[in-house]
């Protein structure tokens, strides 16, 4: 029997490079599927659909195990450390959160804008060379190798 990773992992592979014609998204289900599954590409990168690969996972389990299971609308961005609610608008909108639900504890603060100095740093515009950002911008690495938690206020 699959493991809820493994099921979310399949799912993803089968339903995610499906392209819909307009009339088709009279589904609404499957059109759902799909946007959940391309909004959930990051924890799929990076974390292959496993909480437990996160450096997060001690402190925040059961909020990862939801955003690497691709029924729920619970988004991570490991490269940002940004944690939302899919927005089913049919883009990549999110509502930002900024507690865990399950726990009621804060959660750390986002790291967009030192991710986009960092790779800026490097002499990379981050929206015109994406192709160009080196492989550990892509996850946790970067900033649980480099990043100073007191940097966040």
């Amino acid at each position: 029997m699959l493991s809820d990773q493994e099921t979310s992992l399949e799912s993803f592979r089968k339903y995610s490079g499906l392209e819909y014609k307009e009339e088709e998204w009279a589904v609404a289900w499957i059109g759902m599927w799909s946007f959940l599954c391309n909004s959930k590409r990051g924890a799929k990168d990076a974390l292959q659909f496993d909480p437990a690969r996160s450096v997060l996972c001690d402190e925040y389990p059961e909020l990862l195990k939801q955003a690497c299971d691709t029924q729920v609308p619970i988004i991570y961005d490991p490269s940002t450390r940004e944690f939302g609610v899919s927005v089913l608008d049919g883009g990549f909108s999110q509502i930002s959160l900024r507690f865990d639900p399950w726990s009621g504890k804060p959660l750390p603060c986002s790291l967009r804008d030192e991710w986009f100095e960092a790779i800026e740093a490097l002499g990379i515009d981050p929206w015109e060379e994406r192709d160009k950002v080196p492989a550990r911008f892509n996850d946790e690495t970067w900033w649980k190798d480099d990043y100073v938690s007191e940097k966040c206020a």
